[in-house]
């Protein structure tokens, strides 16, 4: 993953809010998020995870250059509007 997401150009503006989220804002007890997009449950967070595994695999037998297009597309299509969502604290990555 981590040869994956190296390949990725660096876009300063997409983590500059979360940089200074983490630093400055209040301690958020809660991930609950009432967004206005679709229903986040524990299936797209395994979903998410095997896509993650398929494309290290694919990365590692091929390389990054052919997976780039394809991964970039499958975040913005597939996992930038679930983030965009409706899920709550039971709606975690698995460790």
């Amino acid at each position: 993953m981590k040869d994956l997401l190296a390949a990725l150009p660096f876009v300063p503006a997409a983590i500059g809010e979360w940089l200074t989220a983490w630093n400055y804002d209040p301690v958020v007890d809660s991930t609950t998020h009432p967004g206005l997009g679709p229903r986040v449950g524990a299936a797209d967070v395994a979903r998410i995870g095997q896509a993650k595994q398929a494309f290290a695999r694919i990365d590692r037998e091929f390389g990054a250059g052919l997976v780039r297009p394809a991964l970039v597309k499958y975040l913005n299509g597939s996992v930038a509007p679930l983030l965009r969502g409706r899920y709550d604290d039971r709606t975690v990555p698995p460790s």
